[in-house]
């Protein structure tokens, strides 16, 4: 397989990974889309460095930074009093669409800071193992696990308490609850 069957292959992995980044934060999903443009001509104008290395691993660190980039030019520019823009988007304080409802999960995903959103996104919603997340986000194994703790306690806290917990399991008989 090329490079270019590689990146066609995992470009819609890429885009909802950068669309559940950047949603959260109310950019507009063309943001998201020019994002991923921009990680997929940087890795073809440059290859990957390693080649031995993962495909998949290399083309979301690039991507994380790419958005991180943007996150600091974008925080920049408003603390500077500068249009508000990222890739030639606008960028509202108002959310896209409906909004977050009150407790929703994209709200409590709002609430994380951007290395919890980061590393909850890569493990939960992108299957990625500790050791690779780790390594795309350029942190520490155990800074991960840190992360990730704080990350799902924080959507506890947000969500937890609105979710009705499901009908508590039936103890067989025989076993008893000795206090």
């Amino acid at each position: 397989m090329s490079l270019r069957d590689d990146l066609g292959l995992l470009t819609p992995r890429l885009r909802r990974y950068a669309q559940a980044l950047s949603n959260v934060v109310h950019i507009p999903s063309e943001t998201a889309d020019a994002l991923v443009q921009r990680t997929l001509m940087h890795a073809l104008q440059t290859g990957p460095l390693n080649p031995r290395s993962d495909m998949t691993v290399w083309l979301y660190s690039l991507l994380t930074q790419f958005y991180r980039d943007a996150q600091n030019r974008l925080h920049g520019a408003t603390a500077a009093g500068e249009s508000r823009s990222l890739y030639g988007s606008t960028i509202s304080d108002k959310p896209v669409g409906h909004g977050h409802p009150p407790g929703g999960l994209g709200a409590g995903l709002a609430a994380l800071t951007l290395e919890e959103r980061e590393a909850l996104l890569l493990v939960v919603l992108e299957g990625f193992s500790y050791g690779q997340a780790s390594h795309i986000l350029r942190i520490s194994r155990g800074m991960l696990i840190i992360r990730l703790a704080h990350a799902r306690a924080a959507l506890s806290n947000s969500i937890g308490a609105k979710v009705s917990p499901g009908p508590q399991p039936r103890r067989p008989p025989y076993l008893r609850v000795i206090k």
